[in-house]
């Protein structure tokens, strides 16, 4: 039992010692500390995923998670959530065989 406690328990109604409010302290600014941290990653979470349902076409989640966010900030987060994949299609308007065709002169080139 922690000192506190048992003065506490023994009915003493003196007052918190000083390394007992710097416990406290710790205690508190520590736990702050992963709440806030979970809060962070929970967001960086909620625009990454709206981040990649905006590269597919998608419309975003009800809740904006780029509130706040000039379009100029959005853009640069969403160029760097997606390593600057872009939502055209390479294959936009290519046969079947133009597109093994071209997939084997992409191998051939990144081989040779």
């Amino acid at each position: 039992m922690f000192p506190w406690e048992k003065r506490q328990m023994d009915g003493s109604k003196q007052p918190l010692r000083t390394w007992e409010k710097v416990y406290w302290g710790v205690f508190v600014t520590g736990f702050s500390v992963f709440l806030l941290s979970r809060i962070a990653e929970r967001r960086e979470e909620s625009r990454m995923r709206a981040a990649r349902l905006m590269l597919a076409g998608q419309p975003p989640p009800a809740d904006d998670p780029f509130d706040g966010l000039t379009p100029q900030e959005i853009q640069q987060y969403v160029d760097k959530a997606t390593n600057g994949a872009t939502s055209e299609d390479p294959f936009e308007g290519m046969s079947p065989e133009e597109i093994n065709n071209f997939m084997q002169q992409q191998g051939s080139t990144a081989t040779g």
